[in-house]
């Protein structure tokens, strides 16, 4: 484990430096090794130095002292990087429960690309398209009974079963295939539609709303799926990120274009970001398609 111990913001040879007591050095050394830390050097004094980019771990023992990892780097938000890293297999874990890509191998940034992803297509997926269809089920009746939520719940279903068994493999070819498509059908209005308010969650977010729709229409073809760069460009173009690529499903690669201009590097908080203008095209879409209601069935109807 490790604890932290102090924080001084006075610099020592021109870097910023963070200490921290840890319990076992040998297992701090193998973390640090299982991060991609290389051995720098070792001094006389018990001491241990690892380097990645900007930033330097020093881990030194002295005799009848406890032991300390100090973290130097000459911009103290890389420090932060490093301590927000946290455990990259339990990331891959985590990440496997809503994908369907192999998460075995990928790297910090394609982790953060693939959850950002997600949730972009999700926010089509969760909640525009149920909403959508609880619009349209809203008008129709039988029996007396609305439609709503029934037509919401069937898209969910199809939904569903796309995201099990919809992939293009031998053991799902058959079944996956007519739900793939299926699924096709049911999102090309709604995910088409989410153009418009993702760029109207992003204004609100103060996010590059217009670059949010430019992406999402330049981009629409650039995926394998006639629905998904929609919502992917949204996103992409609101963080001036660049998401799509080379992706292995099931042991296959499988070749994708890219989405959006790699204006900058992706990073983790660029998750949260995400999730942001996932609430906020949430809201959106509830106010308009509430409005849309009011104005529809009970002022024309």
């Amino acid at each position: 484990t490790l604890t932290i111990k102090e924080y001084t913001s006075s610099k020592i040879d021109g870097v910023k430096e963070l200490e921290i007591e840890v319990s076992d050095m040998e297992k701090t050394n193998l973390i640090l090794e299982e991060l991609g830390y290389k051995k720098r050097s070792v001094q006389e004094n018990k001491r241990t130095r690892y380097i990645l980019n900007d930033v330097e771990i020093d881990i030194d023992t002295w005799p009848y002292l406890k032991t300390f990892v100090e973290f130097e780097s000459k911009n103290e938000e890389k420090i932060y990087d490093v301590l927000k890293t946290g455990d990259i297999k339990k990331s891959r874990i985590q990440l496997s429960y809503i994908v369907g890509r192999d998460t075995e191998n990928l790297s910090e940034k394609e982790i953060i690309r693939a959850t950002v992803e997600t949730v972009a297509e999700n926010t089509v997926d969760g909640l525009i398209s149920p909403l959508f269809y609880a619009f349209i089920g809203a008008g129709l009746t039988v029996g007396g009974i609305s439609l709503a939520a029934p037509l919401a719940m069937t898209y969910k279903a199809i939904n569903t079963l796309d995201s099990t068994v919809g992939y293009k493999n031998e053991k799902y070819l058959h079944i996956g295939f007519a739900s793939a498509k299926i699924d096709d059908i049911a999102n090309y209005i709604p995910s088409r539609i989410s153009v418009i308010l993702f760029t109207i969650g992003n204004f609100f977010l103060r996010n590059d709303y217009k670059n949010c729709f430019k992406i999402a229409i330049r981009d629409r073809k650039n995926h394998k799926s006639p629905n998904c760069a929609f919502s992917e460009g949204a996103v992409a173009g609101a963080l001036g990120i660049q998401l799509g690529g080379t992706n292995v499903y099931f042991g296959e690669t499988v070749y994708k274009p890219t989405i959006g201009d790699k204006t900058r590097e992706i990073e983790v908080q660029d998750i949260s970001r995400t999730n942001k203008i996932l609430y906020a095209t949430s809201l959106t879409s509830m106010l308009v398609f509430t409005l849309f209601y009011v104005i529809i069935y009970h002022i024309f109807m």
